[in-house]
């Protein structure tokens, strides 16, 4: 009415896109915040390759079927060491595969010390929003 005072103004709504899976970052074992203190969210599919990539196998007793032996890869010759890390990788990668949730584009592997592997996997989410974006986790 006349003479009545305005209201607070109310801020513009940020948008928000609820998240599809919480991102998980092995190297931090933890789900880290982007700039602004919240929870970062990715595709289910990468959620589920970063688990597979990211644990040692057997080392979730919940669910012992998760996880990859990337990590007990042999030092040698760079060739030798990427074939080893491909058949690993695709061994933890199978029942992801298989379903057609995700493609494995490649592998590669390096001696990161005298007894230590470095491992590149590059992978696609066929079911993502953008199935041609290429994904790289790495494992060491």
């Amino acid at each position: 009415g006349a003479g009545a005072e305005a209201g607070p103004t109310v801020p513009a709504a940020r948008v928000v896109v609820p998240p599809h899976a919480l991102f998980f970052d092995p190297a931090l074992a933890d789900f880290p915040l982007d700039a602004d203190g919240l929870y970062q969210s990715v595709h289910p599919d990468h959620h589920a390759v970063l688990l597979a990539l990211g644990l040692s196998a057997g080392s979730v007793s919940a669910s012992p079927a998760v996880g990859n032996t990337l990590r007990d890869i042999q030092i040698g010759t760079r060739e030798a060491m990427t074939r080893d890390a491909y058949e690993r990788a695709r061994a933890a990668l199978r029942s992801l595969t298989e379903a057609g949730r995700v493609k494995l584009v490649s592998v590669a592997a390096f001696a990161k010390s005298d007894s230590r592997a470095n491992v590149t996997v590059v992978f696609s989410l066929p079911r993502a929003p953008d199935p041609a974006l290429n994904f790289t986790a790495t494992v060491s």
